[in-house]
């Protein structure tokens, strides 16, 4: 890992790509927003002040690095249209959080990768967001 602060002083995390962990993720907190960036697709958890919100950004963090998440990203050509934190429901997979990259029309044809870190063993992350 890898930590720095951005040029106003907030904290940032960076986790490059490792053994068990396919794909960068940064983590940050900006004014009073937690962020995390994987891939194209970037979320915003706000305010960092509630409990509430801490507990859903946790979740999302350490749930993408164990795999139990995956982001979808939708492209266009090269370029990134949207991108989905999704979590799996008993009829498939239901969005948690949206990235949306300007305008966009529906019915034109999209590629799709997905993210999703599949460990090969069960792992613990050892994450304590909240000290």
């Amino acid at each position: 890992m890898r930590d720095s602060e951005s040029s106003e002083g907030d904290p940032e995390l960076t986790i490059p790509v490792q053994p068990g962990l396919r794909f960068e993720v940064s983590l940050y907190l900006y004014g009073d927003a937690l962020h995390v960036c994987a891939g194209e697709f970037s979320g915003e958890w706000f305010s960092s002040t509630r409990s509430e919100v801490v507990s859903q950004y946790v979740d999302a963090v350490t749930g993408l690095l164990e795999g139990r998440l995956r982001i979808v990203e939708h492209f266009r050509g090269e370029r990134l249209v949207k991108a989905f934190l999704q979590r799996p429901m008993s009829s498939g997979w239901a969005n948690m959080s949206r990235y949306y990259r300007g305008f966009s029309l529906p019915w034109l044809r999209t590629r799709q990768r997905v993210l999703q870190n599949l460990a090969t063993e069960p792992r613990s992350v050892p994450l304590d967001l909240l000290s």
